[in-house]
């Protein structure tokens, strides 16, 4: 049942996803290319984007035929549906706008805040136990103490996603990655609707891979980005393995890292690190860079960095996966 209901998952995904790109394509309706400085991906202008409304659709209608649901499984369903609402927010504002922008900044935050809000008081009424990587011993979180790691477990891992979401089929392949590692644990622990949950969406987002590999013909969106980090981040709240999205989020780990000391360096120094940041972005080649930055250049071809970075997080789950069953 389950391999038959993956296979119809992915199945749907293509032929829903290539008519969303057609129409996307009659309603000329594209992505807009942030311009901040050196000219990397100004041909990927006008691309259809918001292919997140895809598999965020198709992963709820088929959970939603599950026979019975767990707390657990609402839980994760919700999450995906508020934070991915929030992208959608952001895309559709990029649209009435015209510009790359989207939502500010400390508006995704507040709306972050109020999704925490209600996952918080709609499903976690008692304690939470958050366990240490490779060990068997957890400390309790509750009340205020459980509203606020929400809130940066959530934000932190939506945001990592999003920055992670630059490349052609990069937030996709890792997404695919981290929830493969998530959905062997929840299998091992017995949490069947978590695990059908986790196989749909992985097929439903292979699908729409199909269309975003090299050279994509459709993005995600903030819809999709903020939809693969909420569900991430549920689902590894659901089991207590919070901490091990170290290893099992590498990437977006590493991408938000490279932002964050990026922009410290260059508050106290004036200078970079990297070419760009997020850091995926260090590995292509870019016109229009008229400024100094400490490591060395590189200028690799699109598809290798992206083939690089899911070789590094397929590296990472695995390290997380041994570490769990150690």
């Amino acid at each position: 049942m389950l391999i038959f209901s993956a296979g119809l998952a992915f199945i749907v995904s293509v032929g829903l996803t290539w008519g969303f790109i057609r129409w996307m394509r009659k309603v000329e309706l594209g992505q807009y290319v942030r311009q901040y400085g050196p000219d990397i991906h100004m041909h990927k202008q006008g691309t259809p984007t918001m292919g997140g409304v895809v598999f965020v659709a198709i992963t709820s209608v088929f959970f939603l035929f599950q026979p019975n649901i767990s707390s657990a499984g609402w839980f994760v369903l919700s999450a995906m549906l508020l934070f991915a609402s929030i992208g959608l927010v952001d895309d559709l504002l990029k649209f009435f706008w015209k510009d790359a922008k989207g939502l500010k900044a400390r508006y995704k935050f507040l709306l972050q805040g109020v999704a925490t809000l209600v996952l918080f008081l709609g499903f976690q009424a008692g304690s939470h136990t958050l366990f240490l990587p490779g060990l068997e011993i957890g400390f309790s979180l509750e009340g205020i103490a459980l509203l606020v790691w929400l809130y940066l477990l959530f934000s932190g891992t939506t945001h990592a996603f999003n920055l992670t979401d630059g490349l052609d089929g990069l937030a996709s392949g890792i997404g695919v990655i981290a929830l493969g590692a998530l959905g062997i644990i929840a299998a091992w622990q017995g949490q069947l609707d978590i695990v059908f949950l986790i196989l749909i969406f992985t097929f439903t987002l292979l699908g729409f891979l199909w269309f975003n590999r090299h050279p994509a013909q459709l993005f995600m969106g903030d819809t999709g980005s903020f939809a693969i980090g909420g569900l991430v981040a549920a689902i590894a709240f659901s089991m207590g393995l919070e901490l091990y999205l170290f290893l099992f989020a590498l990437v977006p780990v590493l991408e938000t890292l490279s932002v964050a000391v990026q922009l410290a360096f260059y508050h106290f120094t004036q200078k970079r690190i990297f070419k760009i940041a997020p850091f995926h972005h260090h590995f292509e080649a870019a016109r229009g860079v008229d400024y100094k930055y400490l490591l060395p250049t590189i200028e690799w071809p699109e598809q290798r960095v992206t083939l690089t970075f899911w070789f590094t997080a397929t590296v990472g789950a695995s390290l997380g996966l041994v570490l769990y069953f150690a």
